[in-house]
């Protein structure tokens, strides 16, 4: 199994919050993860601010990066590309998305083409996890996101 994981999905194996035991449960799976260089740069930026807004403490942040490094290799590391960078400009447009969703799509979409397999895409993000459905992508979960978090059908 292939599984494209974006930040909002991620994160949810090193901090404790809800969709964290979904993932866990994807993650045993075994899958073959890949994401795009840029979550390296957004797991850090996520752990900073949760810090800053103590909802994590200092050995947690410093654990929870620790623990994310020490995957890191193991995950597909999709480069971003001047080419991948306007595909993102037009799915930024025609999906609504943030420029960082925008680029974890087109680089799932890179990947995609490459591979036979179908690729599930990971993502807590309501407007991502459309565009990803829109693009041909099993989705993760199999519900929208705010639904699944809120505990809806």
């Amino acid at each position: 199994m292939n599984v494209y994981w974006d930040t909002s999905a991620i994160v949810k194996r090193y901090l404790a919050e809800a969709g964290s035991s979904a993932v866990v449960n994807l993650l045993r799976q075994d899958p073959v993860s890949g994401t795009v260089v840029v979550t390296r740069a957004e797991m850090a930026g996520v752990f900073s601010r949760a810090f800053s807004r103590a909802k994590i403490t200092e050995n947690q942040l410093n654990q929870g990066m620790r623990n994310f490094r020490q995957h890191w290799p193991a995950f597909l590391r999709i480069r971003i590309t001047e080419p991948m960078i306007r595909d993102a400009d037009h799915l930024a447009i025609e999906y609504n998305l943030r420029g960082y969703d925008a680029v974890h799509l087109a680089g799932a979409l890179i990947w995609k083409d490459r591979v036979a397999d179908t690729i599930l895409f990971a993502t807590f993000d309501d407007n991502l996890w459309r565009a990803a459905v829109a693009e041909g992508f099993e989705p993760f979960p199999e519900r929208l996101p705010s639904r699944v978090l809120a505990g809806k059908r």
